[in-house]
């Protein structure tokens, strides 16, 4: 019909005759799906029809963008050229082509699919944490469910995961939404993990766990010292919170609250002697560890006999039973006191007898030294040879007073008498 037309119109233009037409329906061609922050090539193709073809070939067209219906100005090349946002996304883009003041229908529009992400991850309800960055639970608490999303194109996969002190455990979850879970004492972590190809984004919040404490371990009593029974434990996990002993005493019927002890931390061993307490006695001991959510169970009560005899005991055995090692040492002891003692008075007679003997000949020896010299002297003051008055020695010579009056009276002595120095000499 074509050529019909043109054989036509030859007849009657003549060799000069040449037809002309709007062009072609453009059409729109590039890569589409392109990461965020790169640039895009969009070409517009459309072909003259103006007849004959040789003549198409010289003629150069124009081209018009639009994107929503709406002119860019400045761009009538054959291509064009943008660079990706993730806003393009809601675009679309067309052309036109203009040969000669006819312009061609607009092409089929055309949308950009940026790729990003992914990116703002986010968990509703948004976890509450305390002053540490964590969420404060309960053992056996159940939480959850919780939504994560993440900015994404195309959408992400979006997984859960669970951290405990084993390592990390995959969560249940469905569609991104975490489902409620029951916390348990190991678990430290929940974390939502978005991916898109190879990037990966994660987010997830720390659990603190709060619990009664752990029931004390290795509890044991002994009295290892007279009159005292010890008490040692490990201390267990404190639940979360500061944690503190209660030890507790039954003496008969009745459990009373005995002591109070501050915690060394979780693994450490706690020694606490208590006493003085009655020797021979039995003794019954209870532990529970508490903070200020509650009080842990206690574990098997301990019993304890106190180290050391009562008096009663003592008695009974001195009665007619047999010595125990203990009255044994007692007497042993008193044995050897009363030694001593007895050893330490014969002592002390004996040195005072001896230096009363000793006072005695020492004034004896004085009296006679004493008797002597007077008898002495009586006996030259008889003989007239004698002095008055005191004597004194001045070098080798005898001075005597002369303010003394003798009242002797001189004698002859009987042939038969002796002489006093020819008896002191005998």
């Amino acid at each position: 019909m074509k050529m019909l037309l043109f054989q036509v119109i030859l007849m009657t233009c003549g060799l000069l005759c040449i037809v002309q037409d709007r062009p072609s329906n453009p059409n729109i061609t590039g890569y589409l799906n392109v990461e965020v922050n790169r640039y895009i090539i969009l070409t517009c193709s459309s072909n003259s029809t103006l007849a004959p073809d040789y003549n198409s070939e010289l003629v150069t067209l124009s081209y018009t963008w639009f994107v929503n219906d709406t002119k860019i100005n400045e761009e009538t090349r054959e291509t064009l050229i943008l660079y990706v946002t993730r806003e393009l996304k809601y675009n679309r883009y067309s052309c036109t082509a203009t040969e000669d003041g006819l312009e061609s229908d607009r092409s089929v529009p055309v949308k950009i699919n940026p790729l990003y992400g992914p990116d703002r991850l986010t968990i509703t309800p948004e976890p509450l944490l305390n002053i540490n960055g964590k969420l404060t639970v309960r053992k056996w608490e159940t939480i959850g469910p919780f939504v994560c999303t993440a900015d994404c194109n195309p959408s992400c996969n979006i997984t859960w995961k669970i951290k405990t002190s084993d390592g990390f455990s995959d969560g249940r979850s469905m569609m991104g939404i975490f489902l409620k879970q029951a916390v348990q004492k190991n678990m430290l972590l929940f974390r939502c993990i978005a991916h898109r190809g190879e990037s990966t984004l994660k987010r997830g919040f720390q659990l603190d766990i709060k619990d009664i404490p752990q029931t004390p371990l290795n509890f044991t009593g002994y009295s290892f010292t007279n009159r005292y029974i010890n008490l040692t434990w490990i201390s267990g996990f404190n639940g979360g919170y500061d944690q503190f002993f209660i030890l507790y005493l039954n003496e008969g019927s009745t459990w009373t609250e005995e002591r109070n002890l501050t915690d060394p931390g979780e693994g450490r061993e706690v020694q606490f002697d208590h006493g003085p307490l009655t020797p021979g006695s039995e003794y019954w001991f209870r532990l529970q560890s508490c903070n200020k959510i509650n009080c842990s169970s206690t574990p098997n009560d301990v019993r304890a006999v106190v180290k050391g005899e009562s008096c009663a005991s003592l008695r009974e055995k001195q009665d007619g039973t047999k010595p125990t090692d203990a009255i044994v040492v007692i007497c042993i002891i008193s044995t050897l006191f009363g030694i001593t003692c007895l050893v330490v008075a014969v002592i002390v007679i004996c040195k005072t007898r001896y230096g009363n003997k000793n006072q005695k000949d020492t004034n004896g020896d004085q009296t006679i030294q004493l008797e002597e010299k007077l008898m002495t002297e009586h006996y030259e003051n008889v003989q007239g040879t004698g002095t008055c008055g005191d004597v004194t020695v001045q070098g080798d010579v005898r001075v005597q007073s002369t303010d003394v009056d003798c009242d002797y009276t001189t004698l002859e002595r009987p042939d038969h008498e002796t002489v006093y120095e020819d008896l002191k000499s005998i």
